[in-house]
């Protein structure tokens, strides 16, 4: 299964801001373990690096997504993506942008604590809580998080 990860999703998974933490970092450790393939659109990298940088230090944001590649890939955004964005001229240039690296990966999923930013979505859209819920309803999954 792929999932395609909004910005702020992956905001919530670096920063750990809660009450989203949990979620995120749920869906980072199935990354990491390969259980599911994680992508992110590099255009979100500099959207995060720009919110954290009022909390964190550059240093710091650096670590966290190299800590983080580990567990997502990455979707490269190039000009025919802006071009195609462009002319479907959404309100939010971003989630358009993120959308498009959804159906770029193929992802099953994309996952978001914002379903309204992607309404006119080509891929499915649910917020963290519901793809859990989904996992545990239709394929008998559930995750919790446990301290090592």
């Amino acid at each position: 299964m792929r999932l395609m990860l909004d910005t702020n999703v992956v905001l919530d998974m670096l920063a750990e801001r809660e009450p989203f933490r949990r979620t995120a970092s749920l869906i980072k450790a199935l990354g990491f373990v390969g259980e599911i393939e994680v992508w992110v659109s590099a255009k979100s990298f500099t959207d995060i690096f720009y919110i954290m940088r009022k909390n964190f230090t550059s240093e710091t944001i650096q670590e966290l997504f190299l800590e983080n590649l580990l567990a997502v890939k990455v979707c490269s955004i190039d000009g025919d993506d802006i071009r195609t964005a462009s002319k479907r001229s959404w309100p939010d240039f971003e989630d358009c942008l993120v959308s498009i690296a959804a159906e770029k990966v193929k992802a099953d999923y994309l996952v978001t604590r914002d379903r309204l930013g992607f309404a006119q979505a080509k891929t499915a859209v649910c917020s963290p809580d519901e793809f859990f819920d989904m996992l545990e309803r239709d394929h008998g999954l559930s995750y919790e998080e446990i301290d090592f």
